[in-house]
């Protein structure tokens, strides 16, 4: 993402591992990440993400129903993965999910037309991955304002997260809301 801020993007998908010793990491480092979560997981552990959701202002965001290749998928089918969260996540969460990320960064027009059809304007990709501690970059750079980096809920998430803010840290920079800079 282009930005003159010295600002990166934490985000984390999915929401199998739900260690509490990140919630507590991020509301310490008060990091606004935005965590795309998969539905089917919310609604089986909402009182985890009701809490990231308070920490530091996280916000939930939409990563499908059941975390399929969307790719493979028919627009009726694509509609009805994406759509399942703005249904449950008000529910669950007292709000819609702002963002939506397309499980494996897989995605046709059918994604975008279906993604949109359920009120999403934006498909959020990354160029920058955190995870089992290693740091991997897109372009072989470094870590660079506007980057956006893409973790996981995995049991080395907190370990991944410490060695992010390292890294953060070293390149003089800060983690932004990542809603407040796409238009």
């Amino acid at each position: 993402m282009v930005t003159h801020d010295p600002v990166v993007f934490v985000t984390i998908d999915d929401g199998f591992t739900r260690d509490p010793r990140v919630i507590a990491f991020i509301r310490a480092h008060r990091w606004p990440i935005s965590a795309f979560v998969i539905d089917r997981l919310a609604n089986i552990a909402p009182a985890y993400f009701r809490q990231l959701l308070a920490a530091a202002g996280a916000t939930l965001d939409d990563h499908t129903y059941t975390h399929p290749d969307l790719a493979t998928l028919d627009y009726a089918a694509q509609q009805a993965q994406i759509c399942r969260a703005t249904r449950d996540f008000p529910r669950l969460f007292g709000e819609q999910p702002p963002l939506f990320r397309p499980p494996y960064g897989a995605y046709d027009d059918a994604t975008r037309r279906a993604a949109e059809a359920c009120g999403f304007t934006t498909l959020v990709e990354w160029n920058a991955t955190m995870q089992h501690g290693v740091f991997q970059e897109a372009t072989e750079r470094p870590l660079h304002r506007g980057d956006i980096i893409l973790l996981h809920f995995t049991p080395t998430l907190y370990s991944d997260l410490e060695l992010l803010a390292l890294r953060i840290a070293a390149a003089h920079l800060t983690v932004g809301r990542l809603e407040n800079y796409i238009a």
